[in-house]
């Protein structure tokens, strides 16, 4: 990375991006796609639309995986920054 834009702060957070993200990204799809049919059609019952159901529905229902995700991210960032220095 540093041969093909040089050696800075800013190269170094986009690298640290580049690392950490991937694993936030699959670890809220997986918690996404986790959420249960029944727990979608309880959203539909208490009055969420169709439409609305799967982001904002889904997305609240796994909220505690998305918090690990962020989690695991922010740990993996810590990990190669300090691997860095």
């Amino acid at each position: 990375m540093s041969l093909l834009f040089g050696i800075g702060e800013g190269v170094s957070v986009i690298a640290t991006l580049i690392y950490a993200m991937p694993a936030a990204i699959r670890i809220t799809a997986l918690g996404i796609r986790r959420v249960s049919a029944n727990d979608r059609r309880g959203l539909r019952i208490v009055g969420g639309h169709w439409t609305s159901d799967a982001p904002q529905g889904s997305v609240a229902l796994a909220r505690r995986v998305i918090g690990l995700a962020v989690n695991q991210t922010i740990m993996l960032a810590l990990g190669w920054s300090s691997s860095l220095s």
